[in-house]
């Protein structure tokens, strides 16, 4: 089920930065581009002559189109839209215990869901984006610049403050609409509780009522280091590119698939960016993607313990 809903999340982020493109026709050289792009073309001109609308919303109308059918289909069979944040959160729709999900917090809570995929895979880009030079672009990335806009298309140096943003007014909505449940024993946690040493287990765990009691204030920064864990997501999803790259071309090897091998083989080098040894075509042994992975997933886990002691730092700590 998690490969279905990542399925529809993908179709999603490739819909909105169609919405996000020029009306006009573009031409692509790039087959990294071109060969997704013509699927969605001819997807749209078939629901266009029904729909009678203008191009930008009739993808607009087969975007919703898309929402609807992945929520409802994920309902239906039982797979509710939850999603880990960080190594611990984990957000579901918000019900009671003995009933279903009204319908509004369940299409709200998908919502959410898609959403944080989509932060997550522009915060990979961010971070991607960020460790590439230009003589190092390749095809891969600039398709990655294609269906990651519009955030691609925004000056680098205004991305992280943009992306912290947008992720800042999900996590608040996903306190409305999601429960969440911290599956680890917490140290210092809600408001008036004294802080205790970080190897003692008390009784409370982070849940909706960390981010939505207490002072103002208090909220606010539990929720800001919320979304920047949230946005440090982005090196895990970095990781997890490179990891499904690696394994997709050793298939690839295996089954003699020429063109699978160059498509895997180019996300790769995109994902190491700068770090690519350029050793690796004459035959060698390459470990800077080993070393990459095992690095990118230490400063994650670093980022991620440090937030996550930030979250759950008593009012005391802010002078409240």
């Amino acid at each position: 089920m998690v490969y279905l809903q990542l399925f529809f999340n993908l179709i999603l982020l490739a819909l909105l930065a169609r919405i996000c493109s020029p009306v006009r026709p573009e031409i692509f050289f790039n087959p990294f581009i071109s060969g997704p792009n013509g699927w969605f073309d001819a997807l749209h001109n078939f629901f266009r002559p029904a729909l009678r609308l203008p191009a930008r919303m009739a993808d607009i109308v087969l975007f919703a189109l898309v929402f609807t059918i992945k929520t409802m289909l994920l309902y239906r069979i039982g797979f509710q839209s939850a999603t880990a944040i960080g190594l611990w959160l984990i957000s579901s729709p918000l019900h009671a215990p003995d009933a279903a999900p009204a319908l509004p917090q369940l299409f709200a809570a998908s919502a959410v869901e898609s959403g944080l995929f989509i932060i997550r895979t522009w915060s990979a880009f961010l971070f991607i984006s960020t460790i590439t030079p230009t003589s190092r672009a390749g095809r891969a990335y600039d398709a990655f610049c294609f269906f990651t806009r519009p955030y691609s298309q925004i000056h680098l140096a205004l991305q992280p403050i943009i992306l912290l943003a947008i992720c800042f007014g999900c996590c608040r909505l996903m306190m409305f609409c999601t429960e969440i449940t911290d599956p680890e024993i917490m140290s210092r946690i809600a408001g008036g509780q004294q802080a205790l040493p970080r190897f003692f287990a008390p009784a409370e765990k982070i849940t909706v009522a960390t981010f939505t009691q207490g002072p103002q204030m208090l909220q606010f920064f539990r929720t800001l280091y919320l979304a920047m864990l949230v946005v440090a997501e982005g090196l895990r999803y970095a990781n997890q590119i490179l990891f499904a790259a690696i394994i997709g071309s050793i298939v690839c090897v295996i089954f003699r698939f020429q063109v699978g091998m160059v498509i895997c083989n180019e996300c790769v080098s995109m994902v190491l960016a700068r770090f690519r040894s350029p050793n690796i075509a004459g035959g060698g042994i390459d470990f800077v993607p080993l070393i990459y992975f095992f690095v990118v997933n230490i400063v994650y886990s670093v980022i991620g313990n440090a937030l996550r002691q930030l979250i759950t730092l008593p009012p005391s700590t802010y002078g409240l």
